[in-house]
């Protein structure tokens, strides 16, 4: 299997597949071949937490377990480190270091390949964000001195209140994505007032600490949604179908946070195993949001997940899913309205089929697909 793959003895700033690989060399890692081009599923968590960030020192662990539970544990392909760039505690430079040569240190070709990144943490309406990169001095944008209500920021001016063009504008030129979380939040959370920037392709849809922020009353892993402790409460605004529903495009993602294990995933098709690779596939939003290891394959035509074209006539949607239990249904969705439910007459993991939309008009509209597994873990697929 791909986990007994060489390991360098070396940290690296990037690693590959050796020249003349591609996403097919691990032998049991999914493939997608498409339009000419062979895709691997890479299956990771771009939202975690260790004991840097003060927040949830008690549960988060270090640096160390964190990286220990991704290779060893979850298997994750990939993993960004997102501690606070400051909260409660203002964390330094020297954290910071920290935190990338830890990510270097656990850069495996072939096994696990780490990004840098931290928490930017705002109030709502203009809400928190993770920033993803590729190289260790991604520009640090600090929070807000408004964030938390805690007397342990007392004394902390903190930066002005960014609009997120206004964020954006600080980090071009620094190669990173941008994603809004816990986006129902009152605190937290966001309007989505602005429509996103081209480097912010994606959205946390489902966060496992807490829950799915696709629209009000949408299934959910969880029985219930969480107390107080956990945000629990939602502020309509900040629904993904609000997002939506205002024309923005966004690929959907799923990550942890804080706590949650094996229940969270960001899933990439990218044409290598390599963070150059992942980070330029969920730009193109060539990925979906997982609560399981599910695998789907999604396209409108010539059009892969994620894509965002004209044309004539709407070109039939087909949809291949490989559950990791028995799947109960699928779900597709326009514009904010299912149009078509798949139900399997027979318990099966597996699901494919195409669906043509006869009864859509002329003008823009959005697609995605919601799979339901019978043990209510849940894909997302823009």
């Amino acid at each position: 299997g791909r986990r007994a793959q060489p390991v360098e003895t070396e940290p690296v700033s990037t690693a590959v597949l050796a020249a003349g690989d591609s996403a097919a060399a691990s032998a049991d890692r999914p493939i997608w071949d498409f339009e000419g081009e062979r895709l691997g599923l890479y299956f990771g968590d771009l939202h975690r937490h260790t004991e840097m960030s003060v927040c949830r020192t008690n549960t988060d662990g270090s640096l160390e377990d964190v990286y220990r539970y991704a290779i060893d544990a979850a298997e994750l392909d990939f993993l960004c480190v997102t501690d606070h760039v400051q909260h409660v505690k203002i964390l330094d430079d020297y954290d910071f270091w920290r935190s990338s040569k830890t990510a270097d240190l656990n850069r495996v070709a072939g096994l696990h390949q780490p990004f840098y990144g931290y928490e930017r943490s705002q109030r709502f309406p203009f809400g928190h964000r993770n920033i993803i990169g590729l190289e260790r001095n991604v520009r640090r944008v600090p929070r807000t001195a408004d964030n938390r209500p805690w007397s342990a920021n007392s004394g902390y001016e903190g930066e002005e209140r960014l609009t997120p063009p206004d964020l954006w504008t600080r980090l071009v030129g620094e190669n990173v994505v941008t994603i809004p979380h816990t986006s129902t939040s009152p605190v937290m959370g966001t309007d989505f007032a602005h429509a996103p920037d081209t480097m912010e392709p994606v959205v946390e849809i489902y966060q496992g600490c807490r829950y799915t922020t696709e629209h009000a009353g949408a299934p959910d892993p969880r029985q219930t949604r969480d107390s107080d402790l956990y945000s629990g409460k939602a502020q309509a605004a900040g629904y993904i179908w609000n997002a939506l529903s205002k024309g923005h495009r966004y690929g959907f993602i799923a990550s942890s946070d804080h706590v949650a294990t094996h229940n969270s995933y960001t899933c990439v098709w990218a044409e290598e195993f390599s963070t150059e690779a992942i980070h330029a596939a969920l730009a193109r939003r060539q990925c979906y949001a997982a609560t399981d290891t599910i695998q789907c394959r999604m396209h409108m035509g010539p059009h892969p997940m994620g894509s965002e074209f004209a044309a004539d006539k709407v070109p039939p949607l087909e949809i291949d899913v490989l559950g990791t239990t028995d799947i109960e249904r699928v779900d597709v969705i326009r514009d904010n309205r299912i149009v078509f439910v798949r139900e399997p007459s027979e318990p099966t993991r597996r699901v494919r089929f195409r669906f043509e939309d006869a009864g859509v008009n002329a003008g823009v509209h959005y697609y995605y697909a919601r799979v339901i597994q019978a043990d209510r873990n849940i894909a997302w697929i823009s």
